[in-house]
């Protein structure tokens, strides 16, 4: 027998569904479907930010606040920051342990403070937005 791999084209790979991934030590992840889809760019700030009124949301946004993490390159076509505080808060809110978690992003709102991402909104358990990663 003898195998062969199947390749992936790179259309293919920008297929997937848009989503950031926190290591387990809070390091971000953007995945290229997310750069394409949301215009994220290499030397970006970006700050997670919670609704007061509705604290189990959260959401992501670019900002001009040189104070806030910086995306750095991940790869080719990757972008990561690290930002440990706000993978504890999320940890913490929704009662999970600080494992490496992947959450996909979905649509945006107008917000004070520029057009914001959705990351979670709503308990992460009830949405099946929460996907432990495997070593």
């Amino acid at each position: 027998m003898k195998l062969r791999p199947i390749i992936p084209t790179r259309k293919e790979t920008f297929n997937a569904a848009p989503r950031i991934q926190f290591n387990s030590g809070g390091y971000l992840t953007i995945n290229p479907a997310a750069v394409e889809r949301y215009g994220f760019k290499e030397g970006d700030h970006i700050v997670i930010v919670h609704d007061d009124d509705k604290p189990g949301d959260f959401y992501l946004v670019v900002t001009k606040d040189t104070n806030m993490p910086k995306l750095k390159k991940a790869g080719k076509t990757s972008l990561k920051a690290g930002y440990a505080a706000a993978f504890k808060e999320i940890c913490v809110f929704h009662q999970i342990p600080s494992q490496p978690i992947k959450i996909n992003l979905a649509g945006q709102v107008k917000t004070e403070l520029g057009t914001a991402i959705c990351m979670l909104t709503g308990p992460l358990k009830e949405l099946g937005n929460k996907i432990p990663v495997t070593p």
